[in-house]
């Protein structure tokens, strides 16, 4: 079965496309890039976000404990790693 997501949320005009058409999943950058979004704002979009959909935060070599705070803050709800993260830290 195909799933789709949506990467790269910035805005509330976006979270209101996404509770329109529902993608199985939603993203959030955390990595350094142009479509980064800070924790703050994260938690603002993830609080329009439907219930129904899953909230994936995308990390490059983050620390640990930064993913594990947005996810105890309810603001993600699984974690995507694009870095060199070892075994032991996966």
């Amino acid at each position: 079965m195909v799933k789709i997501k949506i990467c790269g949320i910035k805005r509330l005009e976006d979270i209101e496309i996404v509770n329109r058409y529902k993608p199985d999943y939603i993203g959030f950058v955390f990595a350094n890039t142009k479509r980064k979004v800070s924790h703050g704002l994260a938690k603002r979009l993830k609080d329009n976000l439907s219930s129904a959909l899953i909230a994936v935060g995308v990390f490059v070599d983050a620390d640990a404990d930064e993913i594990l705070k947005l996810y105890n803050d309810n603001i993600i709800d699984v974690a995507q790693l694009h870095g060199s993260e070892s075994e032991e830290y996966i």
